[in-house]
């Protein structure tokens, strides 16, 4: 990593201190893309454990399970209660697994919807909305890839016009003025 890292610095045409501003910055969009993706899968988990229990399924296994399957792109946590459900309908539990299903749909699915823009939030520097934005954009674009490319490219656009409004200051302000 250092070296690939050396190598890429060595050929950016950039200042040091650019360059700085851009290494850090794809750190700490990373570093808040994983850390939102973990709190989304522990918050998702703890959800599932809540539904699951409620109905009567072992529910620190399986919430579990859900949290880890939240980790899959696409699919996530209905790899678990969607089986969860037809299970219970299969043993004649319909208002369990009427109750499962829509916990499941509304609330461990807007966790991922509403809990990842916000903890990316803080850790990323970017407001909720672009985060929520930009990952919506990423997968569109990238596919399940997006949660971390959307991300980061909307991350380096960002710093590549901040080093642009730095290095152009006296231009810009001229162009204000005018």
């Amino acid at each position: 990593g250092e070296a690939i890292a050396a190598t890429i610095r060595r050929l950016l045409p950039l200042a040091r201190s650019q360059e700085e501003v851009l290494f850090g910055r794809i750190r700490d969009v990373v570093r808040a893309v994983v850390f939102g993706t973990a709190i989304t899968a522990l918050a998702q988990g703890l959800a599932g454990m809540v539904a699951f229990r409620a109905v009567g399924i072992p529910s620190l296994f399986w919430g579990t399970v859900m949290a880890v399957a939240s980790l899959v792109p696409a699919v996530g946590t209905a790899l678990v209660w969607v089986p969860a459900v037809g299970y219970l309908l299969l043993v004649g539990r319909t208002g369990p697994a009427l109750f499962l299903g829509l916990w499941c749909l509304i609330v461990v699915g807007s966790i991922d919807n509403l809990l990842r823009p916000l903890v990316m939030r803080g850790r990323s520097g970017m407001s909720s909305l672009a985060v929520f934005f930009s990952i919506v954009g990423g997968v569109q674009l990238f596919g399940p890839m997006g949660l971390v490319y959307g991300p980061l490219v909307f991350g380096l656009c960002a710093v590549c016009l901040y080093i642009y409004e730095i290095d152009n200051a006296a231009f810009l302000a001229r162009q204000d003025r005018l």
